[in-house]
């Protein structure tokens, strides 16, 4: 189970990419969502609040 969730926001696909990789090495982090745009993941993180 992770324990750490994450999301990715960078305006650059290629380094969302290759944050993904990264994290996705570490066992104890989830990523929950991937963003080109703050604003996209205010808006995910308010709703996952709710």
């Amino acid at each position: 189970m992770s324990s750490i969730r994450t999301v990715i926001v960078d305006d650059e696909r290629r380094a969302r990419q290759r944050i993904r990789r990264m994290l996705a090495e570490q066992s104890d982090v989830a990523v929950m969502g991937e963003f080109a745009q703050a604003e996209s993941a205010a808006e995910f993180l308010g709703a996952e609040r709710d």
